[in-house]
């Protein structure tokens, strides 16, 4: 089922690779202009073009979300740019956001994701890449775009009623 995100402003934080760079382009996909957020410069500038090719508007704003005023900065950019702010992915981590408010918040909590951090783990050695896949009864790792479609999904109208969710995707790992 292909959500509809037609017109909507989302935020991307942690959006330069990994995770973060899938659920950009899948938000882009799914019709949401993009405000990509990182600390990486270079790779969040490569992702804004890889949203515009698919169609979309995108900006990449340098923050770090650990720290108040480059949250602050990003928020008045966002809003600077496209007046309003309809979801956010707080893939680089942050807490909060209220559900009296009209604010959804909900987490993901991806298992074993084949993406550059598990590469940089193992080496590429198929050995350790092994042993994360053993650990996973789905047998294989899961890709950043599996989680990045579930992260749509949840900033999606079809997710309307649902808050303070922590949804696992995690091939199964959990539930063993």
């Amino acid at each position: 089922m292909k959500e509809t995100l037609d017109g909507k402003i989302a935020l991307v934080t942690g959006g330069a690779a990994g995770i973060g760079r899938a659920a950009a382009l899948a938000f882009a996909r799914n019709g949401a202009n993009v405000i990509i957020s990182d600390i990486k410069v270079e790779q969040g500038e490569a992702v804004v073009h890889a949203v515009e090719d698919a169609g979309r508007e995108a900006i990449f704003i340098k923050s770090d979300v650990s720290r108040p005023a480059d949250v602050d900065r990003l928020i008045q950019a966002t809003l600077d740019r496209f007046g309003r702010l309809d979801c956010a992915f707080n893939n680089a981590g942050i807490e909060g956001e209220l559900a009296t408010s009209r604010i959804r918040v909900n987490a993901v909590c991806p298992g074993v994701i084949h993406t550059e951090m598990i590469d940089r783990i193992t080496g590429m050695n198929p050995e350790l890449e092994k042993q994360f896949v053993d650990l996973e009864p789905m047998g294989r790792m899961g890709t950043p775009e599996e989680i990045a479609a579930a992260a749509v999904w949840l900033c999606s109208d079809a997710a309307s009623f649902v808050t303070g969710h922590a949804m696992t995707i995690d091939g199964g790992l959990v539930a063993q």
